[in-house]
């Protein structure tokens, strides 16, 4: 089975979703959470609401401690970077968000990277809920 996302996102307080699912195939592919990691998800959800108006959503996974089959969001306090200029690490924003989410439905697509030349593509219809 590919990877995927869960069927439904959990909507916070904030209108915020943190995105998450099995990674199906992709669990022989080494996706770890240190600097041996193989795989890299990227993951998009919109959501139209009306008009102009509408809520998107930008971020990257990381491996699901709790359960190393699924990912979930890569959140900032995960992640640090090594600036190239000053050689200083630096925590950096991984996730990029406009606008509200509400209940309701929203598209959500991912790519993940795997090695120079292999990739693995997935788009659904997702359930938002509070």
């Amino acid at each position: 089975m590919p990877a995927s996302f869960d069927d439904r996102f959990t909507i916070d307080g904030n209108g915020h979703i943190d995105p998450k699912g099995p990674l199906g195939t992709l669990v022989k592919s080494g996706m770890t959470n240190d600097d041996k990691n193989k795989v890299h998800i990227h993951f998009w959800a919109t959501q139209q609401q009306g008009g102009m108006s509408g809520a998107f959503m930008q971020g990257q996974a990381m491996l699901d401690p709790g359960d190393v089959t699924r990912w979930k969001t890569r959140t900032p306090d995960q992640v640090s970077a090594v600036n190239q200029v000053t050689g200083q690490a630096a925590d950096f924003e991984l996730r990029h968000r406009h606008g509200s989410f509400k209940p309701g439905y929203a598209f959500a697509q991912a790519v993940a990277f795997v090695d120079p030349d292999e990739l693995e593509w997935w788009a659904t219809t997702v359930l938002l809920e509070q």
